[in-house]
């Protein structure tokens, strides 16, 4: 299946990329590079407009896996698609050593649950 770049054109100068792939029952955005205040309005652009249209009944998957650096406009993005998405919808998969640190430091970890295939899932209110 192959990905479609939904980056504005400015995002690749600050070292961060960022491609979509559908499924039947997901929606997968793979990022890649430097999270940060000049590179996270395309990952919220992305995140926001799965609210509607042809993503509203899939699950959103971030791929992190390919963050090198990630501050607070992560934890903020994060969070405003969780309260948007739904808990349910919104799952990180492998993400790199440096946003689990920072999920860490924030102490926002334990709003994650780890599975045995290492994926780190947000909690919501129908979490068991």
């Amino acid at each position: 299946m192959r990905g479609r770049r939904v980056h504005s054109p400015g995002t690749a100068e600050h070292g961060m990329g960022l491609t979509s792939r559908r499924t039947d029952r997901t929606l997968v955005i793979t990022v890649s590079g430097d999270i940060d205040p000049g590179t996270v309005g395309p990952l919220q652009y992305a995140l926001s407009s799965a609210r509607t249209g042809p993503d509203e009944d899939r699950t959103v998957v971030l791929d992190l896996s390919g963050v090198g650096f990630a501050g607070t406009s992560l934890i903020n993005a994060l969070l405003r698609a969780r309260s948007f998405l739904g808990a349910e919808r919104l799952m990180i998969t492998d993400p790199s050593p440096c946003v689990v640190r920072l999920l860490r430091l924030a102490e926002l970890d334990r709003h994650f649950l780890a599975d045995a295939g290492g994926e780190l899932t947000l909690i919501g209110a129908t979490a068991t």
